[in-house]
């Protein structure tokens, strides 16, 4: 399976995530479905990459990234991303940048797994601020926010393009 630029569209989602003043993620796709050239394809501010519930027994990972500051309407911090992975080997680190290497897991159920937004994802627009912080704001030092998806749609017509493929990881903090 191979990359096609014109068909995977680029994803920047730096101003929905966290901390992406100080800290950086970006994603690339290898062009020819093994490591080679790659193919710029996500970029994020702060992320984490943990074992995944459903699947670490089999080496599942899910790569997510927090969406700013906003939760869902149960208070729970809202995603912009998350991308299920496997095979996740560690490359090093270089100057402050830590190098992941992986594969998209193949084996999701694309209309609900596969959280990667389109590219003209917007979670911001038409949220509401949340009303009882707003009526408590100025109690115990509430902090305003917007009332957003808890995660991005499913994206299955993107899972289908790139299902499988091996993906390059990078992070590390922003140069001032």
């Amino acid at each position: 399976m191979t990359v096609s630029d014109q068909r995977v569209p680029t994803l920047d989602l730096q101003r929905f995530c966290r901390d992406a003043d100080q800290i950086y993620t970006e994603i690339k796709l290898f062009y020819n479905g093994s490591y080679g050239p790659t193919f710029p394809w996500i970029k994020l501010g702060q992320t984490r990459l943990r074992l995944s519930r459903k699947d670490h027994d089999h080496g599942g990972w899910l790569l997510a990234a927090y969406l700013g500051h906003h939760s869902d309407d149960e208070h729970d911090s809202a995603f912009v991303l998350q991308l299920p992975i496997i095979g996740v080997n560690f490359i090093g680190i270089e100057y402050g940048q830590t190098i992941l290497t992986g594969y998209i897991d193949p084996n999701l159920r694309p209309d609900q797994d596969f959280r990667v937004p389109p590219a003209d994802y917007d979670p911001l627009a038409g949220a509401p601020e949340c009303e009882y912080c707003a009526e408590h704001r100025e109690e115990d030092g509430v902090q305003q926010h917007l009332i957003v998806p808890y995660l991005p749609p499913a994206n299955p017509d993107l899972y289908r393009l790139v299902r499988g493929l091996p993906v390059y990881i990078a992070t590390g903090v922003v140069d001032p």
